[in-house]
């Protein structure tokens, strides 16, 4: 039985190694081809890890909610947090809201921003007495210079993407 197990063990990690080589050839895609199929069936495929190479993330994005009130000149501005700016322990219980806020400015999702605009009207009038005249939704981008730059210059560019007045 134990035998058995070391075995498994050792198949185990064999195909994941392979699967998670970073070099490739001839050789490698043919033994990569032969174990694909064992691979999809207990879904431990991997995908590619393109986390650090060739194209490294080279902007950071935040969300940026201008809420114009009722008798107020000034917009009240709220941004989504800054996951560089977390813990581990908080980037991860908030993983999805990170992504939530990274997808939300795309173009693919321009059907959600009306509702996503409702619901953060209805959000701040729900925890403070004043009235949402207009919501103004922007992303604020901050490209990332190269590693290697001594004394690196970020470039901040804020992109509005959405804006809704409310009538009611």
């Amino acid at each position: 039985m134990r035998i058995g197990t070391h075995v498994f063990i050792a198949v185990f990690l064999a195909i994941t190694l392979v699967d998670t080589f970073p070099f490739s050839g001839r050789p490698l895609e043919r033994v990569r081809d032969a174990i694909d199929p064992v691979i999809d069936v207990f879904g431990i495929w991997q995908g590619t890890w393109d986390l650090f190479a060739p194209e490294v993330d080279k902007e950071n994005h935040q969300i940026e909610v201008r809420y114009h009130l009722a008798g107020s000149p000034d917009p009240v501005v709220w941004k989504s947090p800054l996951w560089i700016e977390m813990g581990c322990l908080e980037r991860f219980r908030n993983s999805r809201h990170i992504e939530f806020y990274d997808r939300i400015r795309s173009p693919g999702n321009s059907p959600a921003w009306g509702s996503y605009a409702w619901y953060l009207k209805g959000e701040f009038e729900g925890e403070s007495d004043r009235v949402v005249q207009k919501i103004e939704l922007a992303s604020l981008v901050e490209r990332i210079p190269p590693p290697r730059d001594v004394e690196p210059e970020v470039a901040s560019e804020r992109i509005p993407f959405f804006e809704l007045e409310f009538t009611e």
